[in-house]
């Protein structure tokens, strides 16, 4: 490896093997992180779905399938108010900002998983 003259005498060079250790070990683990996350099934993604009451699961499949807040409401026989809390709820639960991040959220986890398990 070439190094520029300058920094050729730094203790801890590109080189030197007290800097290669402790990053090869760190970079090891991460890898071994990365294949761990990687390969965790997608429940364990849907856990903050699970984390959601009956009537916000509902909610959100009403939202994904693209209904305004009047219609959720008639939908779940709620006032509009109630529904506006459920969405609060909703996106705090699943770390989302806005109903089409929600939206999506659902029809990337709970749809997906849906049609896996209809397809099996």
């Amino acid at each position: 490896m070439h190094l520029h003259p300058q920094i050729s005498h730094w203790p801890l060079s590109p080189t030197s093997r007290t800097l290669r250790q402790p990053v090869r070990f760190y970079l090891n683990l991460l890898v071994i992180y990365l294949v761990r996350v990687s390969s965790r099934n997608i429940s364990v993604h849907s856990k903050p779905y699970d984390d959601l009451t009956l009537q916000e699961q509902e909610a959100l499949r009403l939202l994904a399938d693209g209904l305004t807040n009047r219609e959720m409401a008639d939908a779940l026989s709620v006032s509009l108010n109630t529904v506006e809390t459920h969405l609060r709820h909703i996106y705090q639960k699943l770390g989302v900002r806005h109903r089409i991040e929600a939206a999506k959220w659902y029809m990337d986890h709970v749809k997906r998983e849906r049609n896996k398990e209809e397809g099996e």
